[in-house]
């Protein structure tokens, strides 16, 4: 990989020296993503760049943000590589969602981008008894609504927000999402609200599976990566045989030509080395020469989470395969 980028270079020994400019080339052994600084930090050794100031061979790490040129070298591109490219391309600056379960008194704001599932704030208020009073538990209502609004109000100013789900099992969504359009600032056209059972974590997943979302946001990775590991999960509770779990029964799978589509945990992807990451990538080759889909997913978001907690390898199949034989 070649970039631009800073270094810093002593010329004279005993010098604290200066960062200086330069385009170098690594032999990439490490990669990190910051999403919420929207930051990519590569680590690793020099292959290429102004002898006469750098040391070949020593280690250096690229901060990339968006916007910045790269050229990236392998000794094979593998087609489901460079369609994960041109889809992130194609998704433009990277929108987010907020998705906001909420109920009275309790509040979780969420952040989806296209990749991750974020939560960024719980909010909760203890609201008296309408006992008290109906006039002392609206104003207290009034309060708990503010302090969720600030919160949306600041990620409104920090991100590129396409939607606000405000879900909920009863009419405390519905209220707050017309303080939301009352209130907040660039906020009005973009409020829809969605039925869940609760205000919990759990409600963030429910509004994935709803099909509001999907004909709101069609093209939001998590959404579909969701989607895929709803029909594992249907196929697995139905007990379906078109199923391959792991990289042995996946690899038998592929041999028969059966897979459709190949769940692959990134951290997974990211991890294997040497020997296993060879024939991880023989594997997807074999995948992809068959007509499969590859399908690489987050592990940012719960069913990212639970496919990694799965083994992290997991195919959906066109016709029943036999592994005893």
């Amino acid at each position: 990989m070649e970039a631009k980028t800073t270094r810093r270079v002593t010329l004279r020994e005993g010098q604290k020296g200066e960062r200086r400019p330069m385009t170098l080339g690594i032999t990439v052994q490490n990669v990190s993503f910051y999403e919420f600084a929207n930051r990519v930090r590569i680590k690793g050794q020099i292959y290429a760049g102004p002898e006469d100031i750098i040391c070949i061979g020593k280690f250096h790490t690229l901060n990339l943000e968006p916007g910045q040129t790269v050229r990236i070298t392998k000794e094979v591109w593998y087609d489901h590589l460079v369609e994960r490219i041109k889809k992130s391309v194609q998704a433009g600056q990277g929108y987010q969602i907020l998705v906001i379960p909420i109920d009275a008194g309790d509040a979780i704001v969420a952040l989806l981008s296209n990749y991750s599932q974020t939560i960024i704030a719980r909010v909760h208020e203890n609201l008296p008894g309408k006992r008290y009073g109906k006039q002392a538990w609206e104003q207290e209502l009034e309060h708990f609504f503010a302090s969720v609004a600030k919160v949306v109000e600041e990620n409104l100013a920090t991100y590129e927000i396409r939607l606000i789900m405000v879900a909920g099992p009863g009419f405390t969504k519905g209220r707050f999402a017309e303080y939301l359009q009352q209130h907040v600032a660039g906020a009005r056209d973009k409020v829809s609200t969605e039925s869940a059972t609760s205000a919990e974590d759990s409600a963030i997943n429910e509004v994935l599976r709803k099909g509001s979302l999907h004909a709101l946001q069609q093209d939001q990775r998590v959404v579909y990566e969701t989607d895929l590991m709803e029909e594992i999960m249907r196929r697995i509770g139905k007990d379906e045989p078109t199923i391959a779990i792991g990289l042995a029964e996946a690899t038998r799978a592929s041999q028969m030509g059966a897979i459709e589509t190949f769940l692959i945990s990134d951290v997974k992807f990211r991890e294997s080395r040497g020997d296993d990451r060879s024939n991880l990538e023989n594997l997807l080759k074999d995948i992809e020469t068959g007509g499969g889909k590859i399908e690489i997913v987050s592990s940012l978001h719960p069913s990212g989470e639970q496919l990694l907690k799965m083994g992290g390898y997991i195919a959906l199949l066109r016709f029943r395969v036999d592994y005893s034989s």
